[in-house]
């Protein structure tokens, strides 16, 4: 797209993370171009108890909010200053340890994965409840990336996986269509993927994939009527 980027993504976090982090940056400046990529069922889990990522900002004001998403007590529990390093401890050891100092090269916060996983037959994915309170959660990340005037597109990535339902899809559909600012592209049964050779696993693209992804999605972000 001819433009510099940086992927914020953080692997096992959703979009409470990802709102977040968009509050953060956008109270900063604004990008020209936010991409926002959701799984199937973003709608239908809850993450509490997954948000120790941003514990360490919890004093920057655009992240408090959300950190006190994390549970019920939480207000409660950042009265310690070690509370929020706990969860981290392991992960900081283990990551000192001789045979682990060797790191993922990342290129601006991709990381690529080049294992192919074994064929399988795709399996249907099943889909929970919508929680409303996810929706009112996009809702208001799109609403203040509009006010701002910066461009979105909310993109659900190739899975390998059928879907017989699309009820959050189309519950996306319909909070995206309300800004004049953003696009949704749902890649759920995309024929152009069902090669299993594009998967590290059936939740992500391996580097094949993601070069044949990420040129279709440029592709489709820069046509003029999409």
């Amino acid at each position: 797209m001819n433009t510099t980027f940086y992927n914020c993504g953080r692997d096992g976090s959703g979009l409470m993370y990802s709102a977040a982090v968009i509050s953060a940056v956008i109270d900063r400046y604004s990008p020209k171009y936010v991409i926002i990529d959701l799984n199937p069922d973003e709608l239908c889990h809850s993450e509490e108890g997954q948000l120790a990522p941003l514990l360490p900002y919890y004093q920057n004001p655009a992240i408090r909010s959300y950190v006190n998403y994390n549970s019920k007590y939480e207000k409660y529990k950042l009265l310690s200053k070690m509370y929020i390093y706990n969860s981290l401890l392991t992960n900081v050891i283990v990551g000192n340890l001789p045979f682990n100092k060797s790191r993922l090269s990342d290129v601006d916060g991709y990381v690529a994965l080049d294992k192919v996983m074994q064929y399988s037959k795709r399996g249907t994915y099943v889909e929970g409840k919508i929680i409303n309170s996810r929706v009112d959660l996009l809702n208001d990340i799109l609403y203040k990336l509009n006010k701002k005037h910066i461009s979105v597109a909310v993109v659900i990535s190739p899975l390998y996986f059928s879907f017989n339902t699309d009820l959050t899809a189309s519950t996306i559909q319909k909070i995206c269509q309300k800004y004049k600012n953003t696009k949704f592209l749902n890649y759920e049964n995309d024929q152009g993927y069902e090669d299993y050779k594009l998967y590290s696993d059936s939740y992500h693209l391996n580097q094949n994939g993601a070069d044949k992804f990420s040129n279709d999605l440029c592709t489709r972000l820069a046509a003029p009527n999409n």
